[in-house]
């Protein structure tokens, strides 16, 4: 269950920090505000695509190769996307990144950790490890995103948060 909780944590710190790219452009990189909205659109828009595709490619080819390849081109990816960014400010930058960031499937870990418990405890222990999990890891993530850029006055920030989440989730697999 302690595992679950860090690897679910990973995932969620990733995915609020991606939320928070409305902000993050608008405020730290400066572009405009629809430019800033528009990458969020794009990004759920994909990402809800991707997810029900991770959830095919999971069914298919098994859950560990769907859980475990995209955190390491994610780990490869993060910050490459997040430097090109920062250092082009343009449009194309926002939404091609970010949009790439997006293709990255997360969705085969909650139904192989629902899996991995057992029946009769299944449905309460995945709730409260899932609820854990978003309220302490993503509740605070746009905090500490927002701290770790006015902390450090460096825009790669997140993704230095993103890539530390990942490979503590990589690690736990």
């Amino acid at each position: 269950m302690i595992l679950g909780l860090v690897i679910l944590a990973s995932g969620t710190i990733v995915n609020y920090v991606t939320q928070y790219v409305t902000t993050y452009a608008e405020n730290t990189v400066h572009v405009a505000a629809d430019l800033a909205f528009a990458t969020s659109v794009v990004i759920h828009g994909l990402g809800f695509v991707v997810a029900l595709y991770g959830g095919w490619l999971a069914d298919r080819h098994g859950r560990w190769p769907v859980m475990v390849w995209p955190q390491l081109a994610a780990l490869l990816l993060t910050y490459p996307v997040f430097l090109w960014i920062v250092d082009t400010h343009s449009a194309l930058a926002l939404l091609g990144g970010f949009g790439t960031l997006s293709l990255i499937p997360y969705t085969a870990f909650s139904v192989a950790f629902a899996e991995g418990l057992p029946k009769n405890i299944r449905a309460g222990a995945f709730a409260t490890i899932y609820a854990v999990a978003i309220a302490s890891f993503g509740g605070t993530a746009q905090l500490i995103v927002t701290w770790l850029i006015h902390m450090t006055g460096n825009a790669l920030a997140p993704a230095w948060y993103m890539l530390f989440a990942t490979a503590v989730g990589v690690v736990e697999w």
